[in-house]
C-alpha cells in the first residue's frame, strides 16, 4: 500500500486523473468550486520527468465548469487519453468518462451525492471494449465533520477482499498527515498502516479549480496551498516552486526521485 505523492497524468502517474471531491463538497452548490479572485485558471500542465513528456490540456464549458482534459505527446501530437465530465439539473458532477489513444471509452466514474449534497460515493469501473459492459473495480466512501470538512475516505475492492481506510490530519487548510490503514475481508486487526506527511507554502493552490481531476486523491484539491514537501516510509520528496506576479505556481521542480521531473502550469482568464 502506498499513498500518490506527486503529480500527474493519467496512465504516467496516480495523481493527474486525480481529484474533485472536497472542491465540490467547500463550494456553496456543491458543484463548482468557489472561484480564485485573481480570476485565472489552469489550461495546460506540462510535464517533463526523463525522456517522457506529456501535456494535459483542460477546457470548460459555458458555466466555467470543468468539461474536458486531454492528455498528448507535444512532439508527436499523439493523443494519449481523454476525460469528458457530465452534470446534473443540479449543477453537480455525476460521471466521468475516458476514452483511450483511440478514443474508445474504457473507464466510467460515477459520483453520488448525501442529503447535505456533499459527494458520498465514487464507483471506478472499467468497460469492456464492443460491448462497453462496466465492471466495477472499487469505491471510496467519503466521511465528514458535523462541519462538512471532509476526515477522510474508505477505499473497497469490488471483490470485498480489502479495504483501506484513509483519515486526514488538517492544519489550518491544508492536509498536513495522511494515516492510511489496510484491512483483509474478514479481518479487524490491520495488514498495515502508513503515515505520509506534508508540508506547504502559503500561495493559492491551482488544483482547486480542477476539481473534476483528482478523484482517487481528493486531498489535492482541499489544501489551500502547495505542497512543498512529502514525507512517507523515512524518505522525503522536496519541491521547488516558481510564481507569476499573481502568486500562482508556474512551475513544479522536484529533483530528488528517479526521474528528476518539471511541471509547467499554463493560466488564462475568464
Amino acid at each position: 500500500m502506498k499513498i500518490p505523492l506527486l503529480p500527474p497524468g493519467r496512465r504516467y502517474s496516480f495523481l493527474l486523473l486525480a481529484g474533485l471531491l472536497m472542491s465540490l463538497a467547500s463550494c456553496q452548490d456543491h458543484g463548482v468550486p468557489t472561484q480564485p479572485q485573481h480570476g485565472l485558471r489552469v489550461v495546460q500542465f506540462q510535464l517533463s520527468a526523463g525522456r517522457n513528456l506529456v501535456f494535459d490540456d483542460f477546457f470548460y464549458d459555458a458555466q466555467k465548469r470543468l468539461a474536458r482534459h486531454v492528455s498528448f505527446n507535444p512532439v508527436t501530437g499523439r493523443v494519449l487519453d481523454t476525460r469528458l465530465f457530465y452534470y446534473d439539473g443540479n449543477n453537480r458532477l455525476v460521471r466521468i468518462e475516458s476514452l483511450d489513444e483511440n478514443q474508445i471509452a474504457d473507464e466510467r466514474t460515477l459520483i453520488t451525492y448525501n442529503t447535505a449534497g456533499l459527494p458520498q460515493t465514487v464507483a471506478f469501473y472499467s468497460l469492456t471494449a464492443g460491448s462497453q459492459t462496466a465492471n466495477l473495480n472499487s469505491t471510496h466512501e467519503y466521511s465528514y465533520s458535523s462541519t462538512g470538512q471532509m476526515t477522510g475516505y474508505t477505499s473497497r475492492s469490488a471483490s470485498g477482499d480489502q479495504r483501506t481506510e484513509y483519515q486526514y490530519t488538517y492544519t489550518g487548510k491544508n492536509i498536513t498527515k495522511i494515516t492510511a490503514t489496510e484491512y483483509r475481508a474478514g479481518q479487524s486487526t490491520p495488514v498495515s498502516t502508513l503515515e505520509t506527511v506534508y508540508t506547504f507554502d502559503d500561495k493559492y493552490n491551482p488544483y482547486k479549480t480542477l476539481f473534476g481531476n483528482n478523484l482517487t486523491a481528493p486531498y489535492l484539491q482541499i489544501n489551500e496551498n502547495n505542497i512543498l514537501q512529502i514525507s512517507q516510509n523515512n524518505s522525503t520528496i522536496e519541491r521547488t516552486l516558481t510564481y507569476n506576479s499573481e502568486g500562482l505556481p508556474t512551475r513544479f521542480f522536484t529533483p530528488n526521485i528517479v526521474a528528476p521531473s518539471t511541471m509547467d502550469i499554463k493560466y488564462e482568464p475568464y
